[in-house]
């Protein structure tokens, strides 16, 4: 009889371990063995070499309510498959709709000066300040980070930093 030899590499020591068959029943029942050690199932697997699913698309909406001012409010949409900051929103809705900003700085230090001709603080007291659903954010417009589905109110009122904001609307 000839004897066969197969040498295994084990997964986490990468140490060869080798068998040695006798005959052909042998081999294929160590075939077989072999086989369901490795974990061979049906299940999707990925193999690394396949292309990346490129990322979602995801929709904001973005309101700019003039308040007392003789404006008609500004409405937009915008999708986008980047991730994206309420600043990012407001430059991308002004770009699409065809209103100009004016605002300085990025980051932590973004501050939005002028809506379609309309600047804040121009009766001491009423700055642009955003609402994300509904609510007054907390953080500034170049750090406060969309997720999918979110609304955006820019109006012109006082931030005095406590709970209750009030609107010039």
């Amino acid at each position: 009889m000839s004897a066969y030899k197969i040498a295994v590499v084990l997964p986490l020591t990468h140490e060869p371990l080798y068998f040695t068959a006798m005959n052909s029943t042998r081999m294929i029942y160590l075939i077989g063995l072999l086989f369901l050690m490795t974990g061979c199932d049906s299940s999707p697997q990925s193999t690394g070499n396949m292309a990346p699913q490129s990322p979602k698309e995801s929709t904001f909406s973005i309101v700019i309510d003039f308040g007392d001012y003789e404006k008609d409010a500004i409405e937009s949409k915008i999708t986008t498959k980047n991730q994206i900051s309420v600043i990012d929103l407001l430059v991308a809705a002004s770009q699409k709709a065809g209103f100009p900003i004016e605002h300085r700085g990025s980051g932590e230090t973004a501050f939005v000066e002028a809506i379609d001709g309309v600047k804040g603080g121009e009766d001491g007291k009423n700055w642009w300040i955003y609402y994300v659903n509904d609510k007054l954010a907390k953080q500034g417009s170049g750090v406060y980070q969309l997720k999918s589905g979110d609304r955006v109110r820019w109006s012109l009122g006082k931030y005095d930093f406590s709970e209750d904001v009030e609107t010039s609307n």
